[in-house]
């Protein structure tokens, strides 16, 4: 029973394992923990180029049209040229967010899958379920368990890999694909 339990549970969460990784936002987490001081630096060199423009457009009674246009266009310029630093920063974040997510999604799922294969050679000759005789499986009896050569029993290769399928199949449909 032991066996039967572990092995639907590893399954279970080897199907589900890249969405709990989203749904625990690693890559939030990631942000926070490693936010760049670029970032911070660049906020405040956006407050002061939107305060230049600010200045530029208020002092427009003092220059001549020309020269308040120029001085108008170079804010403008360097304004916008710090918020596509500032954009290009968060693209960067959250390019290194996501693939920390699929970093440790892959991760869990080599790990979780390693145990699994590690449960079905140790216990390849041991049955999960073993029916009473009335039950009939044949012509796939043979199938069902081997390699234990019990009959009306289930294996434990055949058991990670029918719950492996299901999941599968159940997590599909749920999300719709």
């Amino acid at each position: 029973m032991f066996l039967f339990i572990t092995i639907a549970t590893l399954c279970l969460l080897l199907a589900i394992v890249g969405d709990l990784i989203k749904l625990l936002q690693l890559s939030k987490i990631f942000r926070c923990v490693y936010g760049s001081a670029s970032s911070d630096e660049l906020q405040q060199e956006l407050k002061e180029a939107r305060e230049r423009v600010e200045r530029v457009r208020r002092s427009s009674a003092a220059t001549s049209h020309y020269t308040y246009t120029v001085k108008l266009m170079r804010a403008e310029n360097e304004l916008k040229t710090i918020q596509s630093k500032l954009r290009s920063e968060g693209n960067m974040q959250r390019l290194k967010g996501a693939s920390v997510e699929l970093f440790v999604s892959y991760l869990l799922k080599g790990i979780i899958s390693l145990v699994l294969f590690i449960i079905t050679l140790r216990n390849r000759y041991t049955p999960v379920i073993i029916f009473h005789e009335n039950i009939s499986f044949e012509p796939i009896g043979a199938l069902l368990s081997f390699p234990t050569g019990v009959p009306n029993a289930i294996s434990v290769p055949f058991w990670v890999l029918s719950c492996n399928s299901a999941f599968r199949l159940i997590v599909n449909a749920l999300k719709g694909k």
